[in-house]
């Protein structure tokens, strides 16, 4: 099986976007966004649904997930969508 690979891209005003050779799931960042803060477990759905603020996750089947919750290894995510993140937490941490 081929591997999966992660492109980054300038998506205009300092925001990025990270997607895959293999489906439409992406992970944008917007740097000069608020940080987003903890979600309490009642409120993670709409967390989920409005993004971390600087970041909004979703997979090819228009599903959202907040980006800790892809960092901390959801399981109702998709493989695909914990490894991009884990790639763009590598990468924003090394900028």
């Amino acid at each position: 099986m081929a591997r999966m690979t992660i492109t980054k891209r300038n998506d205009g005003d300092g925001a990025l976007v990270w997607t895959n050779d293999k489906n439409n799931g992406f992970i944008a960042y917007t740097p000069d966004a608020p940080d987003g803060d903890t979600p309490t477990p009642e409120g993670m759905y709409v967390a989920a649904r409005l993004g971390d603020r600087r970041f909004w996750c979703e997979d090819a089947k228009g599903y959202v997930y907040s980006f800790a919750s892809l960092i901390g290894g959801s399981a109702s995510a998709p493989a695909y969508m914990r490894r991009m993140a884990r790639e763009v937490r590598r990468q924003v941490d090394a900028w």
